[in-house]
């Protein structure tokens, strides 16, 4: 009896163990995190792409422009008095006169007149007509007759550009176009990116 009682528990504790060895042998599979209901997904932040600006046509200061026989030459800008007055000198190279019939102006004006003074030094406004003369230079300056931009809507600023076209009787000499850069006392240069 002894013996039987004995030899159950042996056979107890080997199942015990056995049970316990194949019990360890069975892996427990990892845990996998579970997206919470509140986790949002991420994105990626990508930086906007810089939209490119138009650039503007180069302005390069010239110190005279030539169309035909003609040359505009010393050519500045003088802002007064709401107006812009505007000294130059044209030379004509040709043979036979040339006559300056017009101006005319993009900018926001009551258009370009040409000025004079009387004997008793009054400024007088009129119709641009102004003679040529073949193989001279005529100054437009206050000595003189010069051109006026008239009743400007603003002073232009330093960087503003101001074209102004010059109209004459014959071809190629038509139109010039020219343009000056700045407006206040200290005057302008030509620029020769407007002109044709």
């Amino acid at each position: 009896m002894k013996h039987s009682f004995l030899f159950i528990v042996i056979f107890l504790a080997i199942g015990g163990i056995a049970f316990a060895a194949t019990n360890a042998s069975v892996q427990t599979p990892m845990a996998v995190a579970q997206p919470s209901a509140t986790t949002k997904p991420t994105v990626p932040v990508v930086a906007p792409v810089a939209t490119p600006q138009p650039v503007a046509p180069a302005i390069t200061p010239v110190d005279s422009v030539t169309a035909g026989d003609l040359t505009v030459s010393h050519a500045r800008l003088v802002y007064k008095n709401n107006h812009l007055d505007v000294f130059l000198s044209i030379k004509n190279a040709g043979k036979s006169d040339e006559r300056l019939g017009g101006a005319d102006s993009a900018w926001e004006s009551s258009g370009v007149v040409q000025v004079s003074k009387d004997k008793d030094g009054k400024e007088q406004e009129a119709p641009i007509a102004q003679v040529l003369t073949a193989g001279k230079t005529t100054d437009f300056s206050t000595d003189a007759v010069w051109l006026r931009i008239k009743d400007v809507k603003a002073q232009p600023k330093n960087t503003d550009v101001i074209p102004v076209t010059l109209y004459f009787r014959r071809s190629p000499n038509a139109a010039l176009k020219i343009a000056f850069k700045g407006g206040d006392d200290s005057g302008g240069s030509i620029l020769n990116w407007f002109k044709k």
